[in-house]
């Protein structure tokens, strides 16, 4: 017995050796693919010169096998009776050998495994084979042999026939096109390098100032949020909206509640605009918990327009000070260390409310697997990835 994998020795060198000295070949797969077919025209074309039979028996059930390559198989079983095509379809269960069946006047060859009729499975898939090589007479030969026979006789197993492949070809085209879309959307969906993201957060949990800074950092955001709320609850003139909004943004002199950094710099603006910053946190605070994540982020966005300085980060700042478990903050240090762990995210200035709702979704996912349920902790653990790939000179 020989051990057939895709590493030295792979599925393609072994069974062209097969099939060249053979007189006789029958193969049982579950599919069979353009690629696949590109390997074995050659071959087929080559044995049927030297008179060998060629029996192939391909499975429909998983609508992978290729309606072009057996219709081309069709063809040539058409123009010679020398190659014999069966298809195989069962109605509530697959057809999914992997047999290889070699036979000269002296040997049988049989490989049985994991490989389908594809390029992929016989260069370089993770594959498992074994290769046995047996007297004709002998008993493992016989029954391997009569269990291809049977094959054939089985209801679900039918000689081609052209009617058969033109109706796979049509439902083939339909799951190809229901497959290509769910890739699309797959592909759009977020991808994160889980051991780079274990290995930051063991370092994040093991160093103390980072686990301080933590602490710290929850307890500013419950003061903010005594500051928002004062802000909602009771009409203030200018000089008390200017106090309480300095300490949340860490203007000089002043308390710094709110972790994103910078945001002191266009405070002269927002404070101009007071009573309309006034009323875009009245109504963060009156509809947070009624309408969606999408819904509330686009209304404070729209009103954010008219507040010259009042960006992305400040009004998300608010949402998350309310909830959050709900709600991040959008800045560009968490949407850098995501990038570093494999996730490409739009600049958050061209986000509307569906790409933020998909963004908190993003950020509850990684703390959910991090065993956090509060997203300013996680967004304190991203800024730790940032500060520690800037320290490194990797952005």
């Amino acid at each position: 017995m020989e051990i057939i994998t895709n590493k030295e020795i792979n599925h393609k060198q072994t069974i062209i050796n097969l099939w060249q000295n053979s007189n006789e070949i029958d193969i049982a797969v579950a599919f069979l693919t353009d690629g696949g077919y590109s390997l074995i025209i050659k071959l087929i074309q080559n044995a049927l010169k030297d008179k060998a039979r060629v029996r192939l028996v391909v499975g429909l059930n998983m609508m992978v096998s290729s309606p072009e390559a057996l219709l081309k198989l069709y063809k040539l079983s058409n123009e010679n009776r020398l190659l014999i095509l069966y298809l195989a379809e069962m109605k509530n269960a697959a057809f999914h050998p992997k047999l290889y069946l070699f036979r000269t006047s002296k040997k049988v060859s049989v490989v049985i495994g994991s490989a389908n009729l594809t390029k992929n499975a016989w260069e370089k898939n993770e594959e498992l084979s074994v290769l046995n090589h047996y007297a004709p007479k002998v008993k493992e030969a016989i029954e391997i042999q009569d269990y291809f026979d049977n094959l054939l006789e089985q209801d679900y197993v039918s000689e081609a026939a052209y009617l058969q492949l033109q109706q796979y070809k049509g439902k083939y085209e339909k799951i190809k096109k229901a497959i290509e879309k769910a890739k699309e959307e797959i592909s759009n969906e977020p991808y994160i390098n889980k051991k780079l993201l274990n290995k930051y957060y063991d370092r994040y949990l093991n160093n103390k100032d980072e686990q301080i800074g933590l602490k710290d950092k929850i307890r500013r955001y419950k003061e903010a949020k005594k500051n928002l709320q004062e802000i909602s609850d009771s009409p203030i003139n200018k000089r008390r909206f200017t106090d309480l909004y300095s300490e949340l943004i860490g203007a000089s002199g002043y308390r710094h509640l709110w972790h994103s950094n910078g945001l002191y710099r266009r405070k002269t603006y927002v404070i101009e605009n007071y009573k309309k910053t006034t009323a875009l946190i009245k109504h963060i605070d009156e509809n947070f918990k009624s309408k969606s994540t999408s819904q509330i982020f686009d209304e404070a966005l729209e009103k954010s327009k008219s507040i010259n300085g009042l960006s992305y980060n400040i009004f998300t700042e608010m949402l998350t000070t309310y909830d959050s478990k709900r709600f991040t903050v959008l800045n560009n240090n968490p949407l850098k260390s995501l990038k570093t762990l494999g996730v490409n995210i739009k600049t958050k200035t061209s986000f509307k409310g569906a790409d933020y709702a998909q963004y908190c979704e993003l950020i509850s996912m990684i703390g959910k697997d991090l065993n956090i349920n509060n997203l300013q902790e996680v967004d304190h653990f991203l800024n730790y990835i940032y500060m520690d790939l800037r320290d490194k000179n990797q952005l």
